[in-house]
Parts: structure tokens; sequence; C-alpha cells
């Protein structure tokens, strides 16, 4: 729910922080053209800043915070034991990090160069729970082996994301393209700059596509498979 309420401002924080970004694309002949796009998206900023406030400021959020303290200050955790918790939590958590990582294995493998876009999203969140379990746990490892696995993993990851945002950034300017009136002769300009700036989103996503193969061999390489067979399978394995 918080994730979904704070969402969009900080969907148009991005488009206002990146709109120098988008007017230097352009021709500078065209660049003006952004102006009514400009103040379209400071008076959405506007109206999705004072929702937010009062998402902020209502009893929901006033009984999540009470509860999130509850749950911080108590003497002891709410709820049964887990499944787990008589096992050692190397071992809980080797398993979890192994069972993820032949899943982003599985998943990666089997997308292709000119596959769809969903897969490579879901990768991307498979990729990033990956992420969250090594690093959570990243105390009861070797650091010096943890590193480079996280290093290929952030390479990965970030070529993932770029794609997933340019698609959300070409997507998002279409439909702010579709709140101008089409008969109305002024807003022709900067509808026709948006079109330039969502066609140039798009070439850069396909490029981040044609990147994927490089990242996710790098990722998939023998020496990394190695380095996760022997921090999390072995440690993973039930105990006698």
């Amino acid at each position: 729910w918080l994730g979904q309420v704070t969402g969009p401002v900080r969907d148009l924080d991005v488009f206002l922080l990146e709109l120098p970004r988008y007017r230097a694309s352009l021709p500078g002949s065209m660049a003006t053209d952004l102006d009514a796009l400009e103040e379209h998206l400071h008076v959405a900023h506007a109206k999705e800043q004072a929702s937010l406030k009062r998402e902020l400021e209502s009893a929901r959020m006033h009984k999540l915070l009470d509860d999130w303290h509850g749950v911080l200050n108590a003497e002891e955790l709410p709820g049964e034991p887990g499944l787990f918790a008589d096992q050692p939590i190397e071992q809980v958590a080797s398993k979890r990090i192994w069972r993820m990582y032949k899943k982003v294995l599985k998943v990666g493998r089997a997308i292709e160069a000119d596959g769809p876009a969903e897969e490579m999203h879901e990768l991307r969140k498979d990729c990033k729970k990956l992420r969250y379990l090594i690093e959570f746990f990243q105390g009861i490892y070797p650091k010096k082996e943890l590193k480079e696995l996280v290093k290929a993993l952030k390479v990965l990851l970030d070529n993932l994301g770029e794609f997933q945002d340019l698609e959300v950034q070409a997507d998002k300017l279409r439909s702010f393209a579709a709140d101008f009136d089409p008969q109305d002769r002024h807003s022709m300009p900067t509808v026709m700059a948006i079109g330039a700036l969502v066609a140039d989103l798009l070439r850069h996503q396909q490029a981040a596509h044609e990147r994927f193969a490089d990242c996710f061999h790098a990722f998939d390489s023998e020496e990394n498979r190695a380095h996760y067979t022997h921090l999390f399978k072995a440690r993973g394995e039930t105990q006698g």
C-alpha cells in the first residue's frame, strides 16, 4: 500500500529530473516544444503531492506505524515460530539463496533476444530477491568471496533495470501525450516532441536488450557457478 501511494509522486519526480536531458536529446529547434509538457508535469505533481500528504496523515498510516513500533518494541515476536526456526540460520539462508540462484539461471537462460519484455521484468524481480537474500545474510559468509558474486549480479541488475526504466518512461510519455488535445494546433508541437522522445527511449531500450546476453553470460560463467556452489549449495545441504 505504501509503495502504491508514493509511486505517482516518485514517478513524476523522475520525469521532472529527466526533463533537461529530454530537452538536450531533441534538436535545438524542438527544445521549447516541451514547455507545455513541463507545465503539465508540475500541475500533476502538485495534485499527486497533495494526495500523498493526505495518505501519510491518514488513520491507516498512523496504524501502520503504531503496529510496526509494537513489533520492534515487543520482547517476543508475535505469532508461532517459523517452520525452520530450529535450524541453523546459515543452513536456512544458504538453501534459500541457492534455490533463488537456480531459478535466476533457469529464467535467464530461457530469454531470447527477441523475446517479450515481460520475461526481462520477471527475471529482474528474481535477481532483486537474490541480491536481497545475499546482502541480508552477508555477515555469515566470507566477505571477499561474496564481493565478486554481488558485483556480477549488480551488473545484470543494472542492465535489467535500465531496460525496464526505459520502457516505463516510454509508456508514461505516451500517456502524457494522450492528455493533450490532438485537435488543438498549439498542442501538436508538444505531441510531436514527446513522440520523438518515445522513439529515442525505445531505441535505447532495444540496445539494453541486446546487451543483456553479454551481461547474463558473465553472471552465468563457470567461475561464478563454482562460487555459488561452494558458498551456498554445500552450506545448505541437510546436516546429519
